[in-house]
């Protein structure tokens, strides 16, 4: 007896999951929330008006276009859909959206499904999945049922007593770490400042319940002094934390403050000032202060991540936050001088894992990005001793494995040890971007491309706004033969920055997969000028006017 074949589209509410084919599809919780909101109302259009009131409730006095985009971004890659051929969510230019697809909705007794003139359909029924739904249900059944919206008001009723500061008391479960602003304009300061941001992100990525918003998508603020409840939007993200630097002799002072951005207000602020020599236990105390004002319920084990001591000395943390504020510059130059700089560090405390870590990030970059000058088979020896010395000195520092597991990926091409280094990254740090990153490369050159997707797009979750990223997705998409995804994305790139000199030639390399000639002829040209010299577009585009009948 054959199986019978899945539903093409199941949202299942009892496990707050959407299945494409049987296959569980990778959704985050604003993307799911819309897409819960518009298959309840399917056939319907749905205003921006009306999805803003359902996702961020009535009192929003910012611009929530940009976060709307990005969830109906994630909703159409997640049922596989396109904008410009929609089978599931189709655009009404000015007005909103209307879900036209069918869809199995599972509402935590029974399937439900919306499929024209199907048995037991929602033809007939009340619009909203919350209203009865007529079925056939045991006594058991409609007991389960009583029993779980009686404690859903006992919740409900609970959450109300308690309501401290943020709805329901809640935990926040993500966050956006701006840089921190450098108060007195000194640039000798300007490390110090970015230092102390940087380092916010990375103890609170190490743990496991938190979506921390990642360096590139969050330092695009720096020098700005947006809106805090905007920023939150565009990043998708509950929490924002914010804070200015001040150096004075021999100390300095960190002024920070904790929004919660659903419900716009401050929830803490706080000014730290302490001596030079306290520098590494502020940082300490202030990734526990931030988890603590976040609500979150940490384990034994990650109180003990998050104040982890990578150094007792603090000259060696300040060598290595100048390391890694010029690695970020990523000139041949600023890169040379980050060498020397963790070099220091490790000098002056030869069992700095972290030093190391970034050391082996460098020479990474080097080998990549500079090798006239760095020869690569050079440059990842260096890379490779870097990362091996950092695991030995401390096997739990999620950024050593992730540099082992890039140097495998890069250079040695060993796929197994690059998703073994990567899989204990993600344990010890689950917001770790990198590790996402490369681990999406493994799987792409494996053909694993599900696997390569989840990565992707987790990694873009946490930073939404990084071309790079962004391109590397829409490759994705391109080997896996979406090319209608691959379009999508690369135009996304290209909205983030349009001169970026790679994705006019990737985008062209999709329209010449769907036979579009002229608009790759058209791509490849206006990236001509970005190539002046090099056969980078010279060649595809010479192949391109041959298949479109045209002489070069």
């Amino acid at each position: 007896m054959e199986e019978p074949v899945p539903p093409e589209v199941e949202l299942d509410l009892a496990r707050y999951q959407v299945r494409r084919g049987g296959r569980v599809q990778r959704l985050e919780k604003l993307p799911m929330e819309l897409l819960t909101l518009l298959a309840e109302r399917r056939g319907e259009l749905v205003t921006r008006a009306e999805i803003v009131e359902r996702l961020w409730g009535r009192d929003v006095f910012v611009d929530a276009d940009a976060a709307i985009n990005t969830a109906v971004r994630k909703v159409r890659r997640a049922l596989a859909d396109d904008s410009e051929a929609p089978r599931f969510l189709e655009t009404v230019v000015g007005k909103g959206y209307r879900f036209v697809g069918p869809i199995t909705v599972i509402s935590g007794a029974e399937p439900m499904s919306s499929a024209p003139g199907s048995p037991g359909g929602s033809e007939g029924l009340p619009g909203r999945m919350g209203a009865a739904i007529v079925s056939k249900r045991s006594a058991s059944g409609r007991w389960a049922l009583g029993a779980i919206a009686l404690a859903m008001v006992i919740v409900a009723v609970l959450a109300g007593l308690g309501r401290l500061g943020a709805r329901a008391g809640k935990a926040m479960e993500s966050v956006a770490v701006l840089p921190f602003e450098n108060a007195g304009g000194d640039p000798e300061a300007e490390y110090l400042s970015d230092g102390i941001s940087e380092s916010l992100i990375n103890r609170l990525s190490r743990l496991p319940h938190l979506k921390v918003i990642a360096r590139a998508s969050v330092f695009r603020y720096k020098g700005k002094h947006p809106d805090l409840a905007s920023v939150a939007r565009e990043l998708g993200v509950r929490a924002v934390v914010s804070g200015r630097v001040s150096q004075r002799g021999d100390g300095f002072s960190v002024s920070v403050a904790l929004m919660d951005a659903r419900e716009n207000k401050q929830l803490w602020g706080a000014t730290y000032n302490r001596r030079s020599s306290d520098l590494v236990v502020a940082h300490e105390e202030l990734a526990a202060e931030v988890a603590e004002k976040l609500r979150l319920e940490l384990t034994a084990t990650e109180r003990t991540l998050l104040a982890k001591r990578d150094t007792a000395d603090p000259e060696a943390y300040r060598l290595y936050l100048r390391g890694r504020y010029l690695s970020n510059e990523r000139t041949e130059a600023a890169l040379r001088k980050a060498i020397e700089y963790f070099q220091e560090a490790i000098a002056r405390d030869p069992r700095y894992a972290l030093a190391y870590s970034g050391l082996a990030d460098v020479h990474c970059t080097m080998a990549t990005s500079y090798n006239k000058r760095a020869a690569p088979r050079e440059a990842y020896a260096r890379a490779r001793a870097a990362a091996l010395r950092a695991v030995e000195i401390d096997a739990e520092l999620s950024e050593a494995h992730a540099s082992l597991g890039q140097i495998l990926v890069q250079f040695d091409w060993d796929w197994a040890g690059a998703e073994k280094e990567f899989r204990r990254a993600l344990e010890l740090g689950p917001s770790n971007g990198v590790a996402l990153h490369w681990r999406s490369h493994c799987y792409l050159a494996l053909g694993r491309f599900d696997e390569s997707a989840r990565d992707s797009l987790r990694a873009l979750d946490t930073d939404p706004v990084s071309v790079m990223l962004n391109i590397h997705l829409g490759e994705h998409y391109y080997l896996a033969r979406q090319y209608d995804l691959a379009l999508e994305q690369y135009r996304r790139a290209l909205e983030l920055n349009p001169n970026h000199p790679n994705a006019r030639p990737l985008l062209a390399l999709v329209y010449e997969a769907k036979g579009m000639y002229a608009q790759a002829i058209a791509e490849l040209e206006a990236a001509e000028p970005f190539w002046t010299g090099t056969s980078r577009v010279k060649g595809p585009l010479g192949r391109v006017y041959g298949l479109a009948g045209r002489r070069a």
